[in-house]
Parts: C-alpha cells; sequence; structure tokens
C-alpha cells in the first residue's frame, strides 16, 4: 500500500555529498569531523580584531609588512611572473633544456607566490569583514532565542508563564544572560512537570 512516502533520490543524496544514503557510521564520522573543522573555524574568527582601531592596524600589518610595498607574496609574483614571460617568449621550452628547466622553476616559485599573496588578501578580507560577521552571528543567536521562546511558551501553565517572565526579567532587566535563563528555566519546567507526574502516578496507586 503506497503511504505516501518516497525514497531519497541518488542526485538529492549527491546534492548534501553523499551522506543521506551512507552508513551510520559514515554518516557520525562525517559529522564528528564536521563538529572539529566548525570549532576551527569558530576559533579562528574568534582570533580575528573587532576593535575599529585594532583592525586597522591589522589590515596595515597585512597590506604592507615590515614597511613593504605590496603583502607578502605580491612583489615576488610580479617579478617571478616577468622573468618567466621572457623566458616563454625566447626560449625553446618543447625539449629539454636549461631554459626549459628555468621556466618550470620559475614556474613553481610563481605559485608558491602567488598562493602566498592570496592567502594575504584572504586574511585581509576576514580582518575587514570580522565586525560584520560577529554582528550576524548574534542576530541568528537572537532568532533562535526567539524561536527558542516560542517553542517554550506551548503548553505553558499559569505557574510555567510565571517562571518564564521571572526568566525574561531576569535577563533583561537585571543584566541575566538569556540564553543561560532559558536553559535553567527549562530545567525547572522539566523538574515541575516530573514532580507532578509522580503525584498523579501516585494518585492513581492509592485508588
Amino acid at each position: 500500500m503506497d503511504n505516501g512516502t518516497r525514497p531519497v533520490t541518488n542526485w538529492e543524496n549527491q546534492s548534501v555529498g553523499g551522506i543521506a544514503l551512507c552508513s551510520e557510521g559514515l554518516f557520525l564520522d562525517h559529522v564528528e569531523d564536521a563538529k572539529k573543522l566548525r570549532e576551527r573555524q569558530a576559533q579562528y574568527e574568534a582570533s580575528l580584531p573587532t576593535e575599529p582601531d585594532e583592525v586597522i592596524r591589522s589590515a596595515r600589518r597585512l597590506l604592507h609588512p615590515n614597511g613593504d610595498d605590496y603583502p607578502e607574496g605580491v612583489e615576488e609574483a610580479l617579478q617571478l611572473s616577468c622573468a618567466l614571460a621572457v623566458i616563454v617568449r625566447h626560449g625553446d621550452l618543447e625539449v629539454p633544456s636549461p631554459e626549459r628547466d628555468a621556466a618550470l622553476y620559475l614556474a613553481n616559485r610563481l605559485e608558491d607566490a602567488t598562493r602566498n599573496a592570496v592567502g594575504k588578501l584572504d586574511r585581509l578580507s576576514d580582518v575587514l569583514s570580522a565586525k560584520s560577521r560577529q554582528e550576524r552571528k548574534e542576530a541568528e543567536r537572537q532568532r533562535l532565542s526567539e524561536r527558542e521562546v516560542a517553542s517554550l511558551l506551548q503548553g505553558f501553565d499559569d505557574e510555567e508563564t510565571a517562571m518564564f517572565r521571572e526568566a525574561l526579567t531576569t535577563a533583561v532587566e537585571d543584566g541575566g544572560n538569556l540564553e543561560q535563563e532559558l536553559e535553567t528555566l527549562k530545567a525547572k519546567i522539566e523538574a515541575k512537570r516530573a514532580k507532578e507526574s509522580e503525584a498523579v502516578a501516585e494518585k492513581g496507586g492509592e485508588d
């Protein structure tokens, strides 16, 4: 009998990197690896400056290391590319020769210098966008808190509603941490409901 369910297609599985249909163990390994990478990225982002003065100082250090005109790797890449262009224009690179070896050497050096320069520019971009990234994350945390609040409100009785208002007052008016207050509130409500369930069970046993 068709109950309306349908299997995950190959393209749907590919859209999430193939982990939708892999084994449970492999899926958990992916999750664990992703968590480690996210933690590393969070540590990196936390190390970026966000105060305007420090952002400017850090950006200048990246743009002009040791008083140089360009970020590290840019000038070297420029000089190597000029030398490589000369060899390519005037050398015979179809057969083994000193010119061909020199061209390969310069090409490798040029690649390293370019990668170095790109890394510095990526870092510069991260430094300049750290503040806005932090603000976006704070806004996202706020949205998640609002969703959690809406979820918490469902099914509250009068006593739990009063507990919720008290938690909000502590967080907003008394300078508390909203996330922490909500966690405390959830623990209190769970304890309250567990106690009520025990009371109901005991009453049923007495009958």
